[in-house]
């Protein structure tokens, strides 16, 4: 959630308890999904990346894209370097990460990441089940 995000929250552990805010700026939608990644203790890997291109968000286009490289030449999560090897057979190819509405993307996807880490060619049934998935998180009040 923070290569193709352009909110800054920083946050301190708080008496182990949870998080205290100190600084955000951005996006409601963007926040939270730093919040989000924080909570899960992901790495905010954006100082990892250099961005080559973005294309911000349009209601017209549903979805936000940005085009990274890593600065030391090699992808640094294992899904990102999997599919930059089977796809490219380099360790940093730039990649697009993009973010937007289930509907606007997922009918453009060629891939997906499986649970090992390694990218699955993305069939019809996969579309349908991402879709039906989106739908049914959607219904119960989640942004997908």
């Amino acid at each position: 959630g923070s290569l193709c995000n352009n909110a800054s929250y920083v946050a301190s552990k708080h008496n182990g308890s949870g998080f205290s805010e100190i600084s955000k700026s951005g996006q409601p939608t963007e926040l939270a999904l730093l919040v989000a990644n924080a909570k899960a203790r992901c790495e905010d890997i954006r100082s990892l990346y250099h961005r080559m291109q973005e294309i911000p968000f349009s209601s017209g286009r549903k979805r936000m894209e940005v085009q990274a490289r890593p600065l030391n030449g090699v992808h640094t999560c294992r899904a990102f370097l999997s599919t930059s090897m089977a796809l490219t057979k380099e360790k940093g190819a730039p990649m697009f990460f993009i973010k937007g509405m289930p509907e606007a993307l997922i009918g453009e996807c060629i891939y997906y990441t499986s649970p090992d880490g390694t990218p699955d060619r993305m069939e019809d049934y996969d579309r349908q089940q991402a879709l039906s998935n989106a739908r049914i998180m959607s219904s119960e009040g989640l942004r997908v």
